[in-house]
């Protein structure tokens, strides 16, 4: 984390190791007051060679430690104007405090000192742990405004921003957050503030993942302007509904074809076309805006659920439209071995949804590889019998498939 000139002197290696070994371990820890690393990077000098100025090798190493321990009370300032009305903050550029006992709160974590940006803890984080960062917002656009801070998904998410009088307000979202108690109405998880001109906001965010899903692969925010906010949502909206809309005709059509023939593959088809647009209905965050916005437990889990049935949906319909049973008895067996493999990953994701078990994260893999196979089957299925020249009327209602 701190780079160090290489020593050319032997002697003067151990020096280095007591830098490597006090400055970390006080600054980023924070196990003491100053004043108590002080005393200790003096003990640890008696091991420093003699040929060395020791006050100078104090002082230089108490004028980093006072760098550090000063940075970790600062709010770095992040400047929006008219030129750049946007800003993206890397989460690298800000300071951070790890809470993995889950115990503070913001009346305790302001007493905290933070530290850079910490790399190792990222690499193995928990869904348990809190995730605690802080910055300044300074609005030099000339006018008050209205910003979303955007945040990647994650389980809650709670921000406090204090203004010059240093009353802080706060605000809340994530995903595990009903509709109507998140700042922002949406799927995304977003804040929105009013940011006065001329006026530097102290912004505290408090991520907590909860559940492994929403463990975030990086904690990248980004702020913009609400009605840039809008106008993107709105776009999003418009396309997923015409697609969504074009799901549903195709589903109502098909529903009256297998009124009419009677025909048992017709409802695997309208079944499996069901399930693919309520997938895409959570994934792009139409289920939780409009279908059921005041169960986000069910909008985590349903993904669990709804692959596997669509899964399990495909390959029924394979199999009555296709007559496999009888026409291909070898690759219905390998059906019949995807159908237990879906049926039983259907099974743990409705238990784990009932008893709230925090699998998802394994899986989801799990079942994103069984649906790999399944999508697979229909072009190795299409190959096979062109290969093996079997009758035209099958290798057409292959083609129909797709």
């Amino acid at each position: 984390m701190y780079k160090f000139t290489t020593f050319n002197y032997p002697k003067l290696k151990r020096i280095k190791h007591i830098l490597l070994f006090v400055l970390p371990n006080e600054a980023e820890k924070r196990k003491g007051t100053f004043l108590q690393a002080q005393g200790k990077l003096q003990r640890c000098l008696i091991a420093a060679p003699n040929s060395y100025s020791r006050k100078y090798f104090i002082s230089f190493c108490l004028a980093m430690l006072f760098v550090i321990v000063t940075y970790s009370q600062t709010y770095p300032v992040f400047t929006i104007t008219k030129n750049q009305p946007s800003q993206l903050i890397n989460p690298k550029k800000v300071p951070w405090y790890i809470d993995k006992n889950s115990e503070l709160n913001y009346d305790s974590i302001v007493q905290k000192e933070f530290y850079p940006y910490p790399e190792k803890e990222f690499l193995i984080k928990e869904a348990n742990w809190r995730f605690f960062t802080k910055f300044s917002l300074l609005n030099n656009t000339g006018s008050d405004r209205e910003y979303v801070l955007q945040f990647q998904k994650t389980g809650k998410i709670e921000v406090f921003i204090a203004g010059k009088d240093n009353d802080f307000v706060k605000l809340q979202t994530g995903s595990l957050l009903k509709l109507h108690e998140r700042s922002v109405p949406a799927n995304t998880d977003a804040i929105k503030f009013s940011f006065q001109k001329n006026i530097n906001y102290k912004i505290v965010v408090h991520f907590q993942p909860v559940y492994s899903l929403y463990i975030p692969l990086n904690f990248t925010i980004q702020v913009q302007e609400f009605s840039a906010f809008i106008k993107s949502d709105t776009r999003r909206l418009l396309w997923q509904g015409i697609f969504i809309g074009i799901i549903m005709v195709m589903a109502l059509y098909n529903f009256f074809i297998f009124a009419a023939v009677k025909d048992i593959s017709y409802l695997y088809y309208v079944l499996s076309i069901i399930s693919v647009g309520t997938y895409f209905a959570f994934y792009y965050g139409i289920g939780i805006e409009y279908l059921w916005p005041n169960n986000p437990l069910w909008d985590i889990f349903c993904y669990t659920l709804i692959v596997p049935f669509t899964a399990i949906a495909r390959l029924l319909f394979t199999r009555t439209y296709l007559h496999t049973p009888h026409q291909l008895p070898a690759l219905n067996r390998l059906m019949n071995i995807l159908l237990v493999a879906c049926s039983l990953t259907f099974l743990v994701g409705l238990i784990s949804f009932i008893f709230r078990i925090d699998v998802l994260k394994p899986f989801v893999e799990i079942i994103g590889v069984l649906n790999i196979l399944v999508l697979m089957l229909m072009p190795a299925l299409l190959k096979y019998l062109k290969q093996k020249k079997l009758a035209g009327n099958l290798h057409t209602k292959i083609k129909n498939l797709f």
